[in-house]
C-alpha cells in the first residue's frame, strides 16, 4: 500500500469483520481479484510487484468469503486468473458515498466485489473509475471525487451533469464519437488503451483496461485518469 502511495500500515478492522455484513462468494472474491491486477497494470505497476501483492492478497480468502456458492460457477485461483490473463492478453442513478468514494447502487454481487477492493483505490494517489460491462459508471474512488469537485464547473458548462449525475451514466457522455470508444474497448487486443481528453480549459489524461472473467467475457473497465491542464 505504501508503495502505491497508500499507508504504510493497516489500522482498519481485520478482513473477516470488515466483510462480515456483504455476502461474499469465491466468485466475488475471484472477479475482484481481476479487478485489482487490472488496476494496477494500468497504473503502470511492474509485473514483479503485481506479482507480490497477488501473493499476499489470495490467503485472505479464507477470512473475506463467508457465503456458500449459489450456484455451481466454476472458480478459478488468484495465479491462473494472471495466467489467463497473460495468455490472452487481459432515469434517476442512487449512489452511496463512502469515505469520499462514490458507488452506484449496484446489485449485491457487485456491491460485493467492490467493497472487497474499494479501500485498496482509495488509498492510490491517482484517479480511479470502474465502469461495467455496459460502460456505465458505477464507481469512482476518493482522489477521483476530490479531482471531479475542483473541475465540477467545467463539467457542469460543457456536458450539463452535475458531480451526482456522473456515476450511473454511460461513459459515452463524454465522448465525441462513442461508436468508435466502443469499437476500442470491446477489441481485448486494443486494451490497454491511452488517451488524452479535452474539454472546457481541461485537459485529462486516460488510461482504461478491461477486466475478464475466465471465459474472457468482459466483467467490466478500470479507467485511471489524472488532470494534466
Amino acid at each position: 500500500s505504501q508503495a502505491l502511495g497508500g499507508p504504510s500500515s493497516y489500522r482498519g478492522p481485520d478482513m473477516k469483520t470488515a466483510h462480515a455484513h456483504l455476502s461474499i462468494e469465491q466468485r466475488h472474491f475471484d472477479q475482484v481479484a481481476q479487478h485489482l491486477v487490472a488496476t494496477l497494470q494500468s497504473l503502470g505497476v511492474a509485473q514483479e510487484d503485481i506479482d507480490t501483492i497477488v501473493q499476499a492478497v489470495g490467503p485472505l480468502a479464507h477470512d473475506i468469503v463467508n457465503t456458500e456458492s449459489s450456484s455451481h460457477h466454476e472458480t478459478t485461483s488468484i495465479p491462473t486468473q494472471r495466467k489467463k490473463r497473460k495468455e490472452s492478453r487481459m432515469g434517476q442513478n442512487g449512489s452511496s458515498h463512502r469515505g469520499g468514494s462514490a458507488t452506484l447502487e449496484a446489485p449485491e454481487s457487485t456491491l460485493a466485489a467492490l467493497g472487497i477492493v474499494e479501500s485498496s483505490l482509495d488509498s492510490l494517489q491517482t484517479n480511479v473509475f470502474v465502469a461495467d460491462a455496459n460502460l456505465n459508471l458505477i464507481y469512482a474512488n476518493k482522489r477521483a471525487m476530490d479531482t471531479l469537485q475542483s473541475i465540477r464547473s467545467e463539467i457542469e458548462g460543457t456536458f450539463g451533469l452535475k458531480l451526482e449525475e456522473i456515476l450511473g451514466g454511460s461513459i459515452h457522455r463524454f465522448h465525441k464519437d462513442p461508436k468508435r470508444i466502443e469499437r476500442i474497448l470491446k477489441n481485448p487486443q486494443s486494451l490497454p488503451h491511452a488517451a488524452t481528453f479535452s474539454f472546457g480549459t481541461i485537459t485529462l489524461e486516460t488510461h482504461i483496461n478491461g477486466v475478464y472473467d475466465q471465459d474472457q467475457r468482459a466483467l467490466g473497465y478500470v479507467v485511471n485518469w489524472e488532470d494534466v491542464t
